[in-house]
């Protein structure tokens, strides 16, 4: 159905599949989604599959395309040859006549890849929903679509057939009460309809469905009564606890039987829960084996803004949010936890048992000060920690390869994130034991700290950063006071990247820079008071890219053939070197980094 080099997702065919039948299970006790797993990685191993360029998603190679188009003849739209006995239309954005499909009777499947201008006005909407009342598949989104929306017409309570449904970016505000007429429908895809305040009150009614995403849907007061009777649901982007009582919005108890929920799923708004003892005993994540992804989030998801601060939570708060979040433990199984905005000094000690956690991102966090030990989680591979203002350690315990020498902490770790963690000191409370072998982060290669002053300092060593020598790539941001990189850094020999950016109080890159032999990249932004690029810039031989924008001093300095530091990097194969007069102040305040993350 889709045209050569189309990017297509392996969630999105293998649903399609299960709309149209092609998915037959041999037992009860079979998924369809499981089976149609096997189907796909079956096609792909035998090359009617490959991973698109930008490794997201999949294409199909252009002579198995061919192939599959001479087999399926005139059963698949052609835009030369439109007949009555087509089932299946992908219809490109370019395309505007779509009253060319009127007469085709049977289709099942109807895939926009935008919605045209002709069917996003009211008359085009009505010609689609009164004449392929066939369809098994209506795939129907708004990607910044322009003009008036008239959302989806009461009609398609008609369309008894249909079994997948993506109206994505639509503006609509509710839904038709007669969609919950669609007893077949296992698929509704509402991603980021903003405006979206409420999903159907009889949601019991769509007794097939086993997939509902409704992420981005930022204006969704609460998820409804009902829902946990959905025993065919697969799959459940996100639920929202109601923000007031008014709303009549379910509790997280509806979770409690939907054991068979799998992928990822973000609770969110937790800080709206009345009762905690109540509704957390029910929620049983524990039970739900087959999640991987799991999101905590206590922040308002309206209005996504910061409301309090660390000192305007009292202690009842404090307490409150340690309960809950102790009580939603989740399956060993899980892979990826997000917890976003938990108002707990402490934080529940089960995270050190989830073994099989492969990424870990804590932010907003603003009054945590403990966390329980990360070093032997054998798989995590990633670790983020974002706005813990009130940590001062990310390990409070002695560190397990002092106990045991021959133990390795972080045998997986690869990536750390450190961003605005204002009192971070240091990874271990304890001081290391002289005499004691490192052991620690053995496959670390990728290292960001922005805005955590107390952590790189130039007058003493916070990190000992003989621990990181596998690492290969470090930024380093925001630390308005740092005069100098630290001294240990030198010990990274490893490093093949650099960059550092947003340090005011930088003045001058010392000599034994050129001991980072293994160095390729090195990029300098927003320094305005770097001055001078060192004599040891020439040994660094491997180095292929230097890159320097906002600072103006140094700039002036690294001009071609003028500049006095010239000499010390003419040896490098790629120079950016932004020329003094394009020297914008503003930058040295953030406002583009800052516009780039609202963005």
């Amino acid at each position: 159905m889709f045209p050569k080099d189309y990017e297509f997702y392996k969630e999105t065919l293998i649903r399609l599949w299960i709309a149209q039948g092609y998915i037959v299970c041999s037992s009860k006790d079979d998924d369809l989604e499981d089976i149609g797993d096997q189907y796909f990685n079956e096609l792909s191993s035998r090359s009617f599959f490959h991973q698109s360029e930008s490794m997201n998603g999949y294409k199909m190679h252009d002579l198995i395309h061919d192939l599959a188009q001479s087999i399926a003849k005139d059963r698949y739209f052609a835009v030369e040859n439109v007949c009555e006995g087509i089932h299946h239309v992908y219809w490109p954005s370019s395309l505007n006549e779509i009253e060319m499909l009127v007469k085709v009777k049977g289709m099942r499947t109807l895939f926009f890849e935008s919605v045209p201008e002709t069917v996003r006005s009211k008359k085009g909407l009505n010609m689609i929903f009164s004449n392929f009342e066939k369809l098994r598949v209506l795939h129907l989104i708004y990607p910044y679509a322009k003009g008036p929306y008239f959302g989806v017409p009461n009609s398609i309570g008609k369309w008894k057939y249909l079994r997948y449904l993506d109206i994505s970016w639509g503006e609509m505000e509710t839904l038709p009460k007669s969609i919950t007429n669609l007893q077949n429908l296992q698929t509704l895809i509402l991603s980021f309809c903003i405006r979206l305040r409420e999903l159907p009150r009889d949601i019991e009614k769509l007794i097939s469905l086993r997939c509902l995403k409704i992420g981005g849907c930022r204006k969704l007061r609460c998820m409804p009564i009902g829902l946990g009777k959905l025993t065919c649901l697969r799959q459940l982007s996100d639920f929202v606890v109601a923000r007031d009582e008014g709303s009549k919005g379910a509790m997280l108890n509806e979770l409690n039987s939907l054991n068979q929920l799998k992928g990822s799923i973000a609770l969110r708004n937790l800080s709206y829960v009345e009762n905690v003892e109540i509704e957390t005993n029910q929620v049983n994540l524990r039970e739900k084996k087959l999640l991987r992804y799991l999101m905590l989030s206590w922040r308002d998801y309206y209005t996504l803004g910061e409301d309090w601060n660390e000192d305007s939570i009292d202690n009842t708060e404090v307490e409150k949010n340690e309960l809950w979040l102790e009580k939603l433990e989740p399956h060993p199984n899980l892979q990826s936890l997000v917890v976003e905005s938990f108002k707990g000094v402490r934080f529940s000690s089960w995270l050190s048992s989830i073994a099989n956690l492969v990424h870990i991102t804590l932010m907003g966090c603003l009054k945590l000060k403990q966390l329980p030990p990360l070093d032997q989680l054998p798989y995590l591979k990633t670790l983020r920690l974002e706005d813990l203002h009130s940590l001062v350690y990310i390990s409070d315990e002695e560190p397990s390869f002092l106990a045991s020498p021959s133990f390795t902490s972080y045998p997986s770790l690869q990536e750390i994130e450190l961003r605005n963690c204002f009192n971070l000191r240091g990874w271990w409370r304890q001081e290391r034991r002289s005499g004691v072998e490192l052991a620690q982060f053995p496959c670390l290669s990728k290292m960001q700290i922005r805005d955590c002053p107390k952590l790189i300092v130039d007058d003493g060593e916070v990190i000992e950063w003989g621990s990181f020598r596998s690492l290969q790539s470090l930024s380093i941001g925001f630390l308005l006071e740092l005069k100098s990189p630290p001294k240990g850094l030198q010990l990274v020999t490893n490093l093949q990247e650099l960059t550092i950016d947003d340090c005011s109080s930088l003045m001058a890159l010392p000599d034994w820079i050129g001991n980072l032999t293994s160095l390729q990249r090195l990029k300098i932004s927003d320094c305005p008071n770097l001055r001078s690029l060192p004599e040891g810039m020439h040994l660094l031989t491997s180095l292929q890219k230097l890159k320097i924008e906002g600072c103006r001093k140094l700039s002036a300095r690294c001009m071609k053939e003028k500049g006095v530091d010239w000499p010390n990097i003419a040896h490098i194969p790629n120079l950016e070197i932004q020329p003094p007069e394009e020297y914008s102040p503003s930058r040295l305040y953030g406002e583009t980094d800052l516009e780039e993350s609202v963005i």
